[in-house]
C-alpha cells in the first residue's frame, strides 16, 4: 500500500514554495508515480542504474475528473499551486469547497498525495488546512544572507501536523525541523513565469474547467486587498518565521531590534514604514519592550495564527 500525504508549502512571495513543490513532484515521477498539476512540470533525468535519459512531465489537472474520483488518479499525485485562488477560505460553505474537502478525506483509499502552495494559510479552505500532514514554511535566505544569489537557497521549517513523519504531532510537541534547500539546479523543471486564466479560475465554483498549459496564467482572488492589508499579512509571515526559529532553538524569548526587523520586512517587499507599522505590531504577535531610547521587539507568548 502506498502512503498518502497532504503537504503544504507556505510563505512570502518568491520564497521558494513552488520550486519546493515541483521538486517533490519530480521525485515522485522518477519513482513511478503519475503527477497532475495546474502548471507544467517537465524535465529529463538519467538514472544512475541503467544510465538511460528519460523524459518526465506532469499532466494537466482535470478538476472535473478529480471531483468525480476518476480511477486514473489512483496512486497518483496532485500538485496544485495556489489552490486558495479556487478553494477560498471565505467560500468554505460552497459546493466545490465541500466536495474537495471530502475527496481529500478519502485520498487514502485512492493512495494519493496532495501538494499545495499558498502565501497565506488563512486564505486556504479551513477543511483543507485540517487535513495537512506536513506544513513547510519557505523563505529565500538571500534576504538574510546577502552574499547568496536571489532564489538559490531556501530555508524550510517543517511542522509535522499529523505525526505521520516523526510519530509526534506538532500540537503536542511544538517541534520544528529546519533544513536548507539548494534549489538552483531545479529551476528548469517548471516555468516560473507560467500564469493562468483569471476567468477560468473564477469559473471553478460554477463550471469546472481543465487548465490549458498553453494559456496565460494570472493570479487573482475573490477579495482585493489593500496594500496595507497585504503588508500586514506579509509581516505575519515574517513573525511566523521568527517564531519557528525560536521554537527550533528552544528559546523562551526572541528579541530583535526595530532596525533589523524593518530592514528585513522591507527586503521581503513590505512598504509600511516603521512609524505607520508599529501600531499593528501587537496584532501580528510582537510587543515593544525596553526603553524609549533602546526599544526591542519581542514575540508575544501566545501563538499567532497566520
Amino acid at each position: 500500500m502506498i502512503d498518502s500525504y497532504v503537504i503544504v508549502w507556505h510563505g512570502p512571495r518568491r520564497g521558494g514554495k513552488t520550486v519546493s513543490q515541483s521538486t517533490q513532484s519530480g521525485i515522485d515521477m522518477i519513482n513511478g508515480r503519475n503527477v497532475w498539476s495546474n502548471y507544467p512540470i517537465s524535465f529529463q533525468y538519467r538514472s544512475r542504474y541503467d544510465h538511460i535519459l528519460r523524459d518526465y512531465s506532469s499532466q494537466p489537472l482535470d478538476y472535473d475528473a478529480l471531483l468525480h474520483q476518476d480511477s486514473q488518479f489512483e496512486g497518483g499525485v496532485i500538485s496544485w499551486d495556489e489552490p486558495a485562488l479556487w478553494l477560498f477560505a471565505r467560500s468554505f460553505q460552497s459546493k466545490v469547497n465541500k466536495l474537495f474537502s471530502l475527496i481529500i478525506t478519502l485520498m487514502g483509499k485512492m493512495e494519493m498525495n496532495y501538494y499545495f502552495t499558498c502565501q497565506f494559510l488563512s486564505l486556504l479552505d479551513k477543511n483543507v488546512r485540517m487535513q495537512m500532514d506536513a506544513l513547510i514554511f519557505c523563505s529565500d535566505l538571500s534576504f538574510k544572507y546577502h552574499q547568496l544569489e536571489r532564489g538559490t537557497t531556501i530555508g524550510q521549517l517543517l511542522q509535522d501536523m499529523s505525526g505521520r513523519f516523526t510519530g509526534d504531532m506538532y500540537e503536542n510537541t511544538n517541534d520544528v525541523y529546519q533544513q536548507t534547500f539548494f534549489c538552483k539546479p531545479f529551476w528548469p523543471i517548471y516555468d516560473t513565469k507560467a500564469t493562468f486564466d483569471v476567468i477560468k479560475a473564477g469559473e471553478l465554483s460554477h463550471e469546472l474547467k481543465q487548465p490549458d498549459f498553453e494559456g496565460a496564467y494570472k493570479k487573482n482572488s475573490e477579495y482585493q486587498y489593500t496594500q496595507d492589508e497585504m503588508d500586514i499579512m506579509q509581516l505575519k509571515h515574517l513573525v511566523a518565521g521568527y517564531r519557528a526559529e525560536a521554537e527550533a532553538e528552544k528559546k523562551r524569548e526572541f528579541d530583535i531590534t526595530p532596525v533589523e526587523f524593518w530592514r528585513e520586512a522591507h527586503n521581503t517587499g513590505v512598504n509600511l514604514t516603521r512609524y505607520r507599522g508599529e501600531p499593528f505590531l501587537r496584532d501580528i504577535g510582537i510587543e515593544i519592550v525596553g526603553t524609549s531610547g533602546k526599544p526591542l521587539y519581542r514575540l508575544v507568548p501566545e501563538l499567532v495564527v497566520v
